[in-house]
C-alpha cells in the first residue's frame, strides 16, 4: 500500500486485519516517521512492516500519490524479494482485505501463473459514450477472463448459457487475444485487438487486486520504472488506470475474475461497491452496510444471499468520507473522539472514520469466522473448499 506522513493513521489502522502479513508501505520521497506515534514506530517490527519511497510525479497524474500507487507493487516486490511470497495484496490505505477468504479462494490457483485478480472493474454503462461520467464500478459487463480450471454449478449446461455482460473466456494467463476472441459485445469489432488503446476499463484500486508471483517475474523493476516514466498522459491519471495499462502494454496480461461472483449477480468478491437498486434505493453494499451485514449474521438474521456474500468477501473499500453518513455508530464514535471535539458536523474527519472502520470490520470478521469454526453457523457449500478457513 501507499502511505504519507500526513495519513499514517490509516496504514496503522490496517494492522487490525493484516496480523502476520508482511507489508511494504510505499511513502513519499523524504518521508519522516519521527512525527508518527510512538506506538506506531514500536509496532513496525511486530507487524512485519518495511518502508520504501518513490516520488509522486505530480506533473502527470490526477492526484498526489497516483503514480506512486502505480509503482507500489513493483517496489514491494523489489523490497521484499520475489521468493518471499506467492501473492501480493494490493490496495489503498482505506482498503480492508479479509485474508482468510482470500486464502480460501487462492488455494485453487497456481501462484507461478501470471494473474491480476479482481472482479471489480471500471467500465462505461453506455457502450456508445466513453466519457468518464458514464463509467461505473463494479460493472458486471466489463471484459475479463476466468481461471482456466474454474468450474461452477451455477454456470449451468452449455445449452442454457446466457451472458448478461461480457462472455469471459477461461484462460491462463488472461491475454488480450483471449479476450478479443471471446468478445460478444462487439468491443473489438474493427479487428484491432488492443484493449489499451481504448482506455476504458481497469480494475478499481480501492477495491484491491491480487497479483501473483508469476506476474511479478515477467519484467524487471528497471523496465517497469522506465515504462511508467515514459507513459503519455492518456495512459496515466489515476494509479489504478496507470497500472492496468502497464500490465497491458508491458506484460500483455489482463484481469482474471476469480469466478464465483461472475455467475451470481448479487455477489462481488472484491468490494461490493456503492450500488443502488434499479429504483435508486441504497443496497447497503458500502462499507457501513457490510458492517451491518456482519452484525446481522452474528445475530442469525442474515439470509442465504447475505451469508453467501460475506463468506466469499475478499475486500472492502472503506470510502471513509461517505461511510460517515451511512452508519450512526460511525458518527457517534467520531463525535466522541478527542481530535474531533471541534470538528464541523459536515466534516467528521475521514481518517478517523477509516480508523474506526478498519478496526470494527476486522473485529467483526474475526468474530464471524470464529462462529463458523465453532459450528454455531455453517459454512455455505459452493465452489471453494468450505472447510475451516486457514488461521
Amino acid at each position: 500500500m501507499t502511505g504519507t506522513t500526513q495519513r499514517m493513521l490509516l496504514p496503522e489502522a490496517t494492522r487490525a486485519w493484516r496480523e502476520g502479513v508482511p507489508t511494504v508501505i510505499v511513502m513519499e520521497t523524504g518521508y519522516d516517521l519521527s512525527n508518527t506515534s510512538t506506538a506506531f514506530q514500536q509496532g513496525t517490527k511486530t507487524h512485519l512492516e518495511q518502508f520504501a519511497d518513490y516520488p509522486d510525479l505530480t506533473d502527470r497524474s490526477f492526484k498526489m500519490g497516483d503514480m506512486r500507487a502505480c509503482m507500489a507493487p513493483f517496489i514491494a516486490n523489489n523490497t521484499a524479494g520475489i521468493d518471499s511470497y506467492k501473492w501480493i495484496l494490493f490496495g489503498d490505505d482505506d482498503t480492508v482485505f479479509y485474508v482468510d477468504n482470500a486464502l480460501r479462494m487462492l488455494e485453487t490457483l497456481d501462484h507461478t501463473m501470471p494473474y491480476i485478480l479482481s472482479d471489480h472493474i471500471w467500465f462505461p454503462t453506455d457502450l456508445t459514450n466513453f466519457d468518464m461520467s458514464q463509467y461505473q464500478h463494479p460493472n458486471r459487463i466489463a471484459p475479463r477472463c476466468l481461471p482456466c480450471n474454474y468450474t461452477d454449478p451455477a454456470e449451468g449446461p452449455p445449452s442454457n448459457k446466457t451472458y448478461v455482460g461480457f462472455r469471459a473466456p477461461r484462460a491462463c494467463p488472461c491475454k488480450p487475444a483471449d479476450v478479443c476472441k471471446s468478445d460478444n459485445l462487439g468491443l473489438f469489432a474493427d479487428g484491432d485487438c488492443n484493449p489499451a488503446r481504448f482506455h476504458w476499463f481497469w480494475p478499481h484500486g480501492g477495491a484491491g487486486m491480487i497479483f501473483s508471483q508469476g506476474l511479478m517475474r515477467m519484467r524487471s523493476y528497471e523496465d517497469i520504472e522506465l515504462a511508467v516514466r515514459s507513459m503519455g498522459w492518456a495512459h496515466q491519471g489515476a494509479g489504478d488506470m496507470a497500472i492496468a495499462h502497464i500490465f497491458w502494454d508491458e506484460f500483455g496480461i489482463m484481469a482474471t475474475d476469480p469466478g464465483y461472483g461472475y455467475f451470481r449477480p448479487t455477489i462481488n468478491l472484491f468490494d461490493p461497491g456503492w450500488r443502488l437498486t434499479p429504483d435508486g434505493h441504497d443496497m447497503g453494499t458500502h462499507a457501513a452496510g457490510v458492517m451491518d451485514r456482519f452484525e446481522m449474521a452474528l445475530q442469525g438474521w442474515c439470509n442465504e444471499e447475505c451469508e453467501d456474500q460475506l463468506q466469499h468477501l475478499i475486500s472492502v473499500h472503506l470510502g471513509a468520507r461517505e461511510s460517515a453518513w451511512h452508519h450512526a455508530d460511525v458518527r457517534k464514535a467520531l463525535k466522541h473522539h478527542p481530535s474531533q471535539a471541534a470538528a464541523d458536523d459536515e466534516d467528521l474527519g475521514h481518517m478517523h472514520v477509516g480508523l474506526f472502520l478498519h478496526t470494527r470490520l476486522a473485529l467483526l470478521f474475526r468474530q464471524y469466522s470464529s462462529a463458523r469454526r465453532l459450528s454455531r453457523l455453517p459454512w455455505m457449500s459452493h465452489v471453494y473448499d468450505t472447510s475451516d478457513p486457514p488461521v
